[in-house]
């Protein structure tokens, strides 16, 4: 009797593992097709896939992230904020998180605080594209050109998908006179951008 107990309780337990990964497997994916979404420009269907995966799991950081740049992206700055710092509630070393919340602040023109946190966002982790792209437009916004320019270089470079970037090098390319550079970016933009940004 209890050795049938045992191999109850163990093969419960195996049940539940298979369970766990098959959610697990679903949920990557419903996030590859949010992202994707995003990609494609359709940011009504990118923040229902992700409000659909935070119904079902309201700590799930991933798609809290997800759901603030779906909102930054259709400029809801204040929806963008809320998420992005619910998720530094309890993930306070969230790069990606700081830079969202920085990203949302800086669309609000609050330059000095944005800063701050694309700096935190930078020492957390030096690869947050996000980040190195806001610290680059607020240089940019500030007539500091030498600086904007090599920030938006490599945030382009970082992440060479992301039109917002591109975009953002064309026009500190072109204020800086960089009309070949500007030309160029402005060309990877038209390929790369979804329609809705045109």
């Amino acid at each position: 009797m209890a050795a049938f107990s045992v191999a109850a309780f163990v093969l419960c337990f195996a049940f539940a593992g298979v369970a766990h990964i098959a959610n697990a497997k679903a949920d990557k994916k419903a996030y590859n097709k949010g992202f994707r979404a995003l990609r494609k420009g359709d940011y009504a269907e990118a923040e229902k896939i992700f409000r659909d995966l935070l119904s079902k799991d309201a700590h799930d950081n991933d798609a809290r992230l997800g759901l603030s740049f779906t909102l930054l992206k259709q400029r809801d700055l204040q929806g963008a904020y809320d998420n992005a710092a619910r998720v530094l509630m309890v993930d306070a070393l969230s790069a990606r998180a700081h830079a969202l919340l920085g990203s949302a602040i800086l669309g609000a023109g609050e330059f000095r605080l944005s800063v701050e946190e694309f700096k935190t966002a930078l020492a957390l982790d030096p690869n947050e594209a996000l980040a190195v792209a806001g610290l680059a437009m607020v240089d940019l916004y500030e007539n500091r050109l030498p600086l904007a320019l090599p920030g938006l270089r490599k945030a382009a470079d970082m992440d060479p998908d992301e039109p917002d970037y591109v975009f953002n090098l064309g026009q500190a390319a072109a204020r800086s006179e960089k009309y070949k550079e500007a030309a160029d970016a402005y060309e990877r933009f038209l390929l790369i951008a979804p329609k809705t940004d045109f």
